[in-house]
């Protein structure tokens, strides 16, 4: 199989400055990483890379039908020629942007199995369980969570901040970051990359619990934690949305906790679209 050029699915990161006044008055910049600007955001970063090195033809995943896992799965899937099936519950309809991205990157080679919502996430890893053993297909965890496909996150993502045209913003680590978290792969890639990085966790799916990851407890308190008060699924009000493109299901509500929490030359981890 011939390999695709990593500039077309890990691209350097783009960094872009926003300033905002935060809920005392004060004007403060932001620095927005823009994996809004990825076809499948960022966990496309390395999706590409495992399906190349894998001897499986065959891939399946599950998830939220509200993030952007199965459109980077697709998107991996187009470029390599591999075979993708995805299980989501049939919940909402996809934004704007990932409609025109699942218009783009979903082909023959791609399924997506629409699942009656009103069952639970354990009852969907159960069907695909059941897929992968039949079609002798390779399971993406929930979130990504499989250990090869972190491993290949860290280093690329390595990669695209060192091949960043913001040489200004990439000299030296974030002092803070903030970031939502569903499943906390990409918080924990990023854990390891920026071993010295506040972490400002906003948690809007799985519960994220203190021994996950050791700099999120009471033990070692230099990442800050905050829960959105949204329901998953629920989109962050109009008014309420940052200054840039990111998904209103997902990513957008840390903005009320950088409005109330912001510091000057904090950055942001924008994963997707809206």
């Amino acid at each position: 199989m011939n390999k695709t050029p990593s500039n077309i699915y890990n691209p350097p990161l783009v960094i872009t400055d926003h300033e905002y006044t935060n809920n005392y008055g004060k004007k403060n910049i932001v620095y927005v990483i823009r994996d809004d600007y990825l076809v499948g955001g960022t966990k496309q970063r390395a999706l590409v890379k495992l399906m190349e090195q894998s001897e499986y033809e065959n891939f399946v995943g599950y998830g939220a039908s509200n993030g952007y896992a199965m459109v980077a799965g697709a998107f991996a899937a187009q470029l390599t020629g591999k075979k993708f099936d995805y299980f989501i519950f049939d919940i909402i309809p996809p934004t704007p942007a990932m409609k025109k991205a699942m218009d783009k990157v979903f082909k023959d080679n791609i399924t997506l199995h629409r699942i009656s919502p009103h069952g639970k996430m354990s009852e969907l890893e159960s069907l695909v369980n059941e897929f992968a053993k039949k079609n002798n297909a390779y399971k993406i965890e929930f979130g990504m969570q499989n250990d090869d496909y972190l491993k290949l996150l860290i280093q690329n993502i390595k990669i695209a901040w060192i091949n960043s045209d913001d040489q200004k913003r990439i000299n030296k680590e974030p002092k803070r970051l903030w970031l939502v978290a569903g499943s906390g792969t990409i918080l924990k890639a990023l854990d390891t990359i920026f071993p010295n990085t506040q972490f400002m966790v906003v948690q809007v799916g799985k519960k994220i619990w203190p021994d996950q990851l050791h700099r999120i407890s009471k033990k070692s308190p230099n990442s800050i934690l905050f829960i959105s008060n949204l329901t998953f699924y629920q989109n962050v009000p109009i008014d309420d949305r940052p200054p840039y493109d990111s998904l209103a299901s997902y990513d957008a509500k840390l903005w009320k906790f950088v409005k109330q929490h912001g510091q000057d030359g904090d950055f942001i981890w924008n994963v997707a679209p809206n």
